[in-house]
């Protein structure tokens, strides 16, 4: 076994987890951090009126209120899917989320055959028109929208997009598609009036598991062009989890959250639960660098790395006699940690998320 120069003891955990002393401090290390700013890509049926979806705006209240610094209210943007957007209002709390379009406009093509402009072609159009002046932005994308981003990265976006994206973070999104009953139960909720777009709508068949979009995607080429975290709900019935994930993802976390969103499906937990809102806030939370490449001290997902290796090649070896550094009570059971730049995020005995220094064992917040 290797590590650096701490071991790190945590009561309640079998195992024992690495973290190295080079990273510094949140503070220290994030004040280092270019800009950064969050899009908001929602999913089908969804509507936006020039005012923060309430859903979204609890992501960007704890986004702000635990980033530290890196974040403030006027670092959110929304993608719209008519193309409009309202005047910012300078008074608002979000001044800069404004995108304004009726859930009309979310049906038609991810990625016509035809050749014509889909969701995905507008959606880089837009993210083309953004600064290039060292911002770097994360994708926050919840259910139709991950797809939508997704199928952009894979397939679309250019190697200068590429370099202003730090990371997808796709929220109960069906990326490795949907079955042929799902697909019929979802033409059947549009031809009843559950939703504003025909039974025949195609965005529906670019969601199939078998068609294009969802082969591009599920292409292992996808997670290297950067860095994705997947986020899941085991009760969801919209998107069961077993399709909301891709392989080699950087992180992923499946939460078990009965929160009976959605007329009862659990569809948009998400939104609401501290462990999912705790790993959006690991994966924007990188100080400039891209998550997939960990620093000596890091251990960013359950076993180290997509192989479960348990193994950090960048650490020295681990010789005893060997002492507890801290230890800390009352987390929750079966759960893994991840370390980033020198903080411990780990899940407690009643699901709230917690950040602990790695190295004093100081809990952060």
């Amino acid at each position: 076994m290797r590590r650096r120069n701490l071991a790190v003891l945590l009561l309640g955990l079998a195992g024992m987890l690495m973290a190295g002393d080079q990273a510094g401090s949140p503070a220290s290390t994030l004040a280092q951090a270019p800009e950064r700013r969050v899009i908001f890509v929602q999913g089908m049926d969804s509507e936006a009126n020039c005012q923060p979806n309430d859903n979204l705006q609890s992501v960007a209240n704890y986004l702000v209120g635990h980033s530290d610094g890196l974040l403030s209210n006027d670092d959110f943007l929304g993608f719209s899917y008519s193309g409009s957007y309202c005047s910012p209002d300078p008074t608002s709390e979000f001044p800069n989320y404004t995108p304004d379009y009726s859930s009309d406009f979310t049906c038609g093509s991810i990625d016509p055959a035809d050749g014509g402009l889909g969701h995905s072609q507008r959606f880089g159009t837009w993210f083309r028109s953004l600064p290039a002046d060292g911002t770097t932005y994360d994708i926050v994308a919840h259910s139709m929208g991950g797809v939508v981003v997704a199928y952009w990265v894979t397939e679309l976006a250019s190697a200068e997009d590429l370099a202003k994206l730090h990371a997808v973070i796709t929220l109960d999104s069906p990326l490795l598609g949907i079955a042929e009953w799902q697909e019929w139960a979802a033409r059947l909720r549009s031809a009843l009036g559950f939703a504003r777009c025909t039974a025949l709508d195609n965005r529906y068949s670019d969601m199939d598991d078998d068609s294009p979009v969802i082969a591009a995607i599920g292409n292992a080429e996808t997670v290297e062009r950067t860095p994705f975290v997947t986020i899941r709900n085991q009760p969801d019935l919209v998107v069961p989890p077993d399709i909301a994930y891709l392989a080699g993802a950087w992180l992923d976390r499946l939460l078990d959250d009965p929160c009976d969103g959605l007329i009862g499906t659990n569809h948009g937990c998400v939104f609401t639960n501290d462990v999912a809102l705790g790993t959006i806030l690991v994966a924007v939370q990188q100080a400039g660098e891209t998550p997939g490449e960990a620093t000596t001290g890091d251990w960013p997902m359950f076993g180290h790395d997509p192989g479960v290796t348990h193994f950090n090649a960048a650490e020295e070896e681990l010789t005893p006699p060997l002492s507890m550094f801290w230890s800390v009570d009352g987390l929750a059971q079966g759960q893994w940690p991840v370390v980033s730049q020198g903080v411990l995020y780990i899940e407690a005995r009643f699901g709230d998320l917690v950040a602990i220094d790695a190295t004093t064992g100081e809990l952060l917040w």
